[in-house]
C-alpha cells in the first residue's frame, strides 16, 4: 500500500516496513516499525491496510486494527513509552522464583518486597518506544537507597545488574528520553534486602552481653585461681611456722633430736605432696604431743592413763614416720582404775623408743610393738609392772647392729631412767 506521500508499506510477520523513494538516482531508505518501535501489532494480515481520506494508515494484524498518522508526527514530540521488559535475581527471571506473586503484572514490582540477605544480586531489562525516533532513544537509571542518587549518563544500554547489595532500602528508577531533553517518567522498582540476624542490634547486644560475661567469668576463674594459690601458699607457711614452733618446744624438751626431725622432715614432705589435710592432721597430733609432754614435764607425777596416752600419741608420730612399717597396742590394767595410779613422767618413752629404733627398723616385715601393765599386790603394797615387747630381732643382734652403724654409742635416755 502507498501512502499519499509516495512511501510503500510493506506489512510481514514481525511488522510493517516503509519503503521511501527519493529524487531519481538515489537510494531508497527503508525503516522498519515492529514491536520495539511500538507496533504492537507484531504480525499483519494480507490485503488488510487501507489509507483514509484524512491520511491515516489502517493495518489488520493478528492482535487487532493498528493505526498510523504520519502527518502528526513532528506536529507534537512525545516521550517515549518505558516499560521493564524482565526483572531477574540471580540471572533467574522472578516469575520462575518464589518471589513470582511480587510481580505488579506489567513487568514491574508491587510494593513490599522484601528479600534475605543472600538473595542480593538483581537484574533490570527496560524498553522504550518511539514511532518517531526509534533509534535515538537513550536511557539512564539510578538506585535510590535512602538518598537522592545522581542519574546514570545517557546510553543505549537497556539493562543494569546489581551484585552484592548490602541490607537496606532500595528504589530503582530508569528514564528513556530520545532527544536528551524530553524524559519519560521514571519507572520505579521497589524492594528491601533484610539484615542477616547477626547484623540486628538485638544480636549485636546479646554478642556483646555474652563477650562481657565471658571476659568477666575468666576475669573471676583468674581471681579464684590467684586467691587459692595464695590461700594455699599462707597455708604451707602456717604450717612451716607450727613447724618451726614445735621444733622449738621440742628442743626445749630436750627430746631425741634424731625422733624430732625425723618427725618434722617426714611432716615437711607430707606438705611438699600438696596433701595438706593429711598435714595438718599430723601437725595437730605432733603438736598434742608436744604439748602433753611440756605439760607433763612440769609435773612431778602424772597418772597411768596419761602417760599412756602420751605414750600412744608417741608410737602413733613413731608410726607415721616409719610409714606404718609396725603396729602397736597399750594394754592398761582391769583390777585397778589408771587414774589413781601416778608415775614419773616421760618414765617409760625411752624404752619404746629403743624397741622402736633397736628392734623396729630393720626388721623386713611388719613389727609389733605392745605396751603392758599389770598390778600386782606384794605383801602390803602395790607393784606396778611394764612389759615393752616387740618382735625384733633380740637385744644382742640389735646391739650389734647398732655398734656397727654407731660404734661406742650409748642410749642416753634409758642411762637417765635407770
Amino acid at each position: 500500500m502507498f501512502d499519499p506521500t509516495g512511501n510503500l508499506w510493506a506489512g510481514s510477520e514481525i511488522g510493517v516496513d516503509r519503503i521511501s523513494f527519493p529524487a531519481a538516482g538515489a537510494a531508497g531508505e527503508l525503516r522498519h516499525f515492529g514491536k520495539y518501535e511500538g507496533f504492537l501489532g507484531i504480525e499483519t494480515c494480507q490485503d488488510a491496510a487501507i489509507s483514509d481520506k484524512s491520511g491515516n494508515l489502517w493495518f489488520g494484524t493478528m492482535n487487532g486494527l493498528m493505526k498510523y498518522t504520519p502527518t502528526q508526527r513532528s506536529a507534537m514530540r512525545y516521550p517515549p513509552l518505558l516499560h521493564f521488559q524482565n526483572i531477574a535475581l540471580f540471572y533467574k527471571e522472578l516469575g520462575e522464583t518464589p518471589y513470582a506473586g511480587w510481580m505488579d503484572g506489567r513487568g514491574g514490582l508491587r510494593e513490599g518486597l522484601e528479600l534475605p540477605y543472600d538473595q542480593n544480586h538483581l537484574s533490570f531489562e527496560f524498553r522504550a518506544v518511539d514511532l518517531d525516533d526509534p533509534d535515538g532513544i537513550r536511557y539512564r537509571w539510578r538506585l535510590l537507597t535512602g538518598q537522592d542518587t545522581a542519574w546514570s549518563p545517557l546510553s543505549q544500554q537497556q539493562s543494569v545488574n546489581f551484585a552484592g547489595l548490602a541490607p537496606g532500602q532500595y528504589s530503582f528508577q530508569v528514564q528513556a528520553s530520545s532527544d536528551g531533553l524530553l524524559f519519560s517518567a521514571p519507572l520505579s522498582a521497589s524492594f528491601a534486602i533484610r539484615a542477616p540476624f547477626w547484623a540486628n542490634w538485638w544480636f549485636r547486644a546479646l554478642f556483646a552481653f555474652l563477650l562481657l560475661g565471658i571476659v568477666a567469668l575468666i576475669v573471676y576463674a583468674r581471681i579464684r585461681r590467684i586467691r587459692r594459690t595464695e590461700a594455699a601458699k599462707r597455708s604451707r607457711l602456717e604450717m612451716q611456722n607450727q613447724l618451726l614452733l614445735l621444733e622449738q618446744k621440742a628442743l626445749q624438751l630436750q627430746m631425741n633430736p634424731h625422733f624430732i626431725f625425723n618427725a618434722l622432715n617426714s611432716i615437711q614432705a607430707l606438705v611438699g605432696t600438696g596433701d595438706a589435710s593429711a598435714a595438718r592432721r599430723e601437725i595437730a597430733a605432733f603438736s598434742k604431743l608436744m604439748r602433753g609432754i611440756l605439760s607433763n614435764s612440769r609435773r612431778q607425777r602424772i597418772s597411768l592413763r596419761e602417760e599412756a596416752e602420751t605414750l600412744d600419741q608417741y608410737l602413733r608420730i613413731e608410726q607415721f614416720c616409719q610409714q606404718n612399717k609396725f603396729s602397736y597396742a597399750i594394754h592398761l590394767p582391769e583390777n585397778i582404775d589408771p587414774d589413781e595410779i601416778e608415775i614419773p613422767p616421760m618414765l617409760l618413752q625411752p624404752f619404746v623408743e629403743n624397741a622402736v629404733v633397736h628392734g623396729i627398723v630393720s626388721l623386713p616385715y611388719e613389727g609389733l610393738i605392745e605396751v603392758t601393765f599389770q598390778f600386782e599386790q606384794v605383801a602390803e603394797t602395790g607393784l606396778l609392772c611394764c612389759t615393752v615387747r616387740d618382735n625384733g630381732v633380740g637385744r644382742e643382734k640389735a646391739a650389734a647392729l647398732q655398734q656397727e652403724r654407731k660404734p661406742g654409742h650409748a642410749s642416753v635416755a634409758v642411762e637417765v631412767t635407770r
